[in-house]
């Protein structure tokens, strides 16, 4: 109920709804943004990325469907790419990092953990250099967890034909993650 209140807020301009979003979402958006832009990134850049994600989800609610996909798993997404975003800009800019002046967090499992997280990104570069069919339908299937049933019937073709692309769309981000280690 208090997601499709803050839906219908949203979709009305209201800025309540705003923050009833913060209220319920705000924490998990800033964990999907802390799990991709590293402690490198000041806490100002953070907040700016979280700001740019609200307005993200301000000016495009009306992309979101309550009949197609969870609120929940859409803004995740929305959150995920922003932040992929911020991480490419910043790196970009960033060209000296003080190693000195970084923080290193205490893991167990660090190299574990740096190395799911290397696989992640990766793998979003690669799912970019999709066509924007298979790419549409990958992000569907896997952020935004819809049935091969909802995606069908989102994008007006046969459930036959997104098993094919997903097939192939696996194929060939393993043929380019293959070639990325060859080169």
């Amino acid at each position: 109920m208090t997601d499709t209140k803050i839906i219908n807020g949203l979709r009305n301009q209201d800025t309540k709804s705003l923050d009833l979003l913060i209220d319920n979402y705000g924490k998990l958006i800033y964990t999907v943004i802390n799990n991709i832009l590293d402690r490198s990134h000041n806490k100002n850049y953070i907040d700016e990325c979280f700001d740019d994600i609200l307005l993200n989800i301000w000016y495009n609610i009306d992309c979101f469907d309550e009949n197609k996909g969870i609120f929940k798993n859409w803004i995740i997404s929305i959150a995920k790419f922003k932040a992929i975003d911020y991480k490419r800009r910043s790196s970009k800019s960033l060209s000296n990092v003080d190693i000195g002046s970084t923080d290193i967090a205490e893991s167990s499992n660090i190299e574990e953990d740096l190395t799911l997280k290397e696989e992640y990104e990766e793998l979003f570069k690669l799912i970019e250099k999709l066509s924007e069919v298979d790419r549409n339908i990958f992000l569907k299937k896997y952020v935004n967890e819809e049935s091969i049933e909802e995606i069908s019937k989102e994008l007006n073709l046969s459930p036959d034909y997104i098993y094919n692309r997903i097939s192939r769309g696996k194929k060939k981000l393993q043929d380019m993650k293959r070639r990325l280690y060859y080169e």
